[in-house]
């Protein structure tokens, strides 16, 4: 009689330990702990509610269940409880449950068997059910989450290697589907303090380190997954894929050697320009569409309209905060045109064959009024408009810029202390002084950096402004043109021909004034 090759399964009851990390689910809790109670292998439930404000802990506490082992502890983020689980776990395999999702009935017994039925520790991921908040099923093919894992069960398809597969999406979903021998999750270490690709972080490590003992059921739904709308996963976009991107280029590292660590980083840097980049050009291009509009507003609206009504409308575009500005403009506008009224005759444009404005036909002869001017005050007004709008993205551009620099960045813990300590004088004190010398510090970084590249690249200035120039070497940017360091000369030069003598406790502010000018002023002046 042949035997088989698979090592004999044995019907002995197993150990499986359920960590179930709970946070601010009474609505779902009782039905998650239901869930694993009503599996059908022998099991010790491990619940830590981790800080819960809501009645989670209560509904938890009510359970009289000796399998249940209720532990309570201060907030300290699901990978900390899903580690502190699995450090208490007693059993053979080590099943994760979150507080919102369910079981199958039949999950952990389908998948006892089938670790069982291995030479090897296992490592199994199953399909899953998508249910809502009511705990109904969700089977609109068009649901985007849904189409989103069928593409990534499409990538499993095509390549059916864990690793492969997992560094194209996150089939397992969720920690709720993790399921392994204890000892391989000891063995891969805790998981990492991710937010939201903590399970997909553990997957792919478990992929990378031991694929022989990774099991990938895709058309076996035996977890209840629910999608209520206040799910981690759903709580920022935006840092969720920060992280992903993180994970992803240390497990290539990981997974293809140290030798793609350095492009990798090189990418990561391009993508970070780029991005900055993007934002600060669609700002510049919202800001001259907002100004081309305001501009078309003015040029076809009434000219008196435009010149009494105007500062009105430009408190609406730009917000409450100019309405006073406004309502003076206007009020300003009103009595010149009072006084303009009462001081002399309307005057003659010559634009009718009668030598009248067109603007008085129809009114009494004392009624007229001075249409052409008017106008041209109309339209001194949109100009002036136009540029101090345009000086205003120049001025929010340049704020952005210094802030975007590395000294800014630098001494930003030290400006958030002495903001934090003004009420302490000694403090606040010499916390200035640190600031100042960790600014002074960069500087002479920055001009020893400098200081061989400036000498080789800049041509011979002659001239009051080309020796200016050339002693602002040390005290400027290393990006600095040495057009800009001639341009830059010239108007310190000039400057100093027609200024008053400065106080000696005005100078260090001046000269702060002036390096400040030389770094901010990059996206106005070519630097």
């Amino acid at each position: 009689m042949t035997q088989s090759s698979l090592p004999s399964i044995t019907t002995e009851p197993v150990l499986v330990s359920v960590v179930l990390p709970a946070y601010n689910h009474e609505a779902y809790i009782a039905q998650a702990i239901d869930s694993a109670l009503a599996q059908s292998v022998d099991l010790e439930l491990i619940v830590i509610d981790d800080g819960s404000r809501d009645r989670t802990a209560e509904i938890i506490a009510a359970y009289d269940d000796p399998r249940i082992r209720f532990v309570r502890q201060a907030n300290a983020g699901s990978h900390a409880t899903i580690n502190r689980g699995i450090a208490m776990a007693r059993g053979r395999y080590v099943a994760i449950l979150n507080s919102d999702d369910r079981f199958h009935p039949d999950r952990l017994a389908r998948l006892v068997a089938l670790a069982r039925s291995r030479p090897g520790p296992t490592f199994a991921v199953t399909g899953i059910r998508l249910i809502d908040a009511a705990g109904q099923p969700i089977t609109d093919p068009e649901h985007p989450w849904l189409r989103m894992h069928a593409q990534i069960r499409d990538a499993w398809r095509r390549d059916p290697q864990p690793q492969a597969a997992l560094l194209w999406g996150n089939f397992s979903i969720s920690t709720s589907n993790l399921f392994a021998d204890r000892e391989l999750f000891r063995e891969m270490g805790e998981f990492r303090p991710y937010r939201y690709v903590l399970d997909w972080e553990y997957a792919l490590r478990v992929a990378i380190r031991k694929p022989q003992a990774f099991v990938f059921l895709p058309d076996e739904a035996l977890l209840d997954y629910r999608l209520h709308g206040a799910n981690t996963i759903l709580s920022g976009e935006i840092r969720n894929h920060l992280e992903a991107g993180h994970m992803l280029r240390a497990a290539l590292v990981t997974a293809h050697g140290s030798e793609l660590a350095r492009p990798l980083a090189r990418l990561h840097l391009i993508d970070r320009f780029l991005r900055r980049k993007e934002s600060a050009n669609r700002d510049h291009a919202l800001k001259l569409q907002a100004q081309d509009a305001g501009s078309r507003t003015n040029q076809h609206a009434d000219p008196a309209e435009r010149l009494v009504r105007g500062p009105a409308a430009r408190t609406r575009r730009t917000g409450a905060g100019r309405a006073r500005a406004g309502r003076a403009a206007g009020a300003g506008a009103r009595r010149s045109l009072g006084r303009d009224r009462r001081a002399a005759p309307a005057p003659r444009c010559g634009r009718s064959a009668a030598g009248r404005c067109p603007g008085a036909a129809g009114r009494r002869p004392g009624r007229t009024r001075p249409t052409c001017t008017l106008r041209a005050r109309g339209s001194a007004l949109a100009r002036r408009e136009a540029e101090l709008a345009t000086a205003l993205a120049q001025a929010e551009h340049t704020v952005r810029a210094m802030q975007a620099s590395s000294s800014w960045r630098l001494t930003a813990p030290l400006r958030r202390a002495m903001s934090a300590s003004r009420r302490v004088p000694v403090l606040h004190k010499s916390l200035r002084v640190a600031r100042k010398g960790a600014g002074g510090l960069l500087r002479q970084v920055r001009a020893l950096k400098a200081a061989g590249a400036l000498e080789a690249a800049a041509p011979p200035m002659a001239g009051a402004a080309g020796e200016h120039a050339s002693g602002l070497a040390a005290g400027v940017s290393a990006r600095c043109t040495p057009a800009y360091l001639q341009w830059l000369g010239a108007e310190r030069a000039h400057a100093a021909a027609r200024a008053v003598p400065v106080p000696d406790s005005r100078r260090g502010r001046a000269r702060r004034a002036s390096r400040w000018w030389c770094r901010c002023s990059r996206p106005i002046r070519p630097c």
